[in-house]
């Protein structure tokens, strides 16, 4: 199923994949292995994730996304950051949490651990 988020009146697909990833990763300056020790390392401190980073994973995913559609996201970084409103960051860490931990097999063949460890994420990633 595919996930959207919209700005203002238009809905651009969102995908978090390895083309994201490799975008994330040229954008940030950080690995996903670096990104993910930063999560656990903030969360055991009772810290949130840089809304800069999450601002990065949104962009780069809405790019990705996009891709697929045959569409080019048309949006600066800083434009999009005009746009988004600190609202829409929670709407994009349920979609973020849900397709970075997505396993091959269906949703019903979820294991309770996958599903554990999805809210784990969000709660590192937002937990300030």
């Amino acid at each position: 199923m595919k996930d959207f988020f919209q700005i203002e009146e238009q809905k651009y697909r969102v995908e978090v994949n390895m083309l994201a990833a490799e975008a994330f990763e040229a954008r940030s300056g950080i690995t996903l292995s670096e990104f993910e020790t930063l999560c656990v390392s903030r969360s055991k401190k009772g810290q949130g994730i840089d809304t800069l980073y999450i601002l990065i994973w949104l962009y780069v995913s809405i790019q990705a996304g996009e891709e697929l559609e045959g569409r080019t996201f048309e949006m600066t970084f800083d434009q999009m950051k005009a746009h988004v409103r600190p609202g829409h960051l929670n709407i994009f860490a349920g979609v973020f949490t849900k397709q970075y931990f997505a396993p091959v097999l269906p949703e019903e063949n979820h294991t309770k651990e996958v599903k554990k460890k999805r809210r784990s994420f969000l709660s590192r990633l937002f937990n300030k």
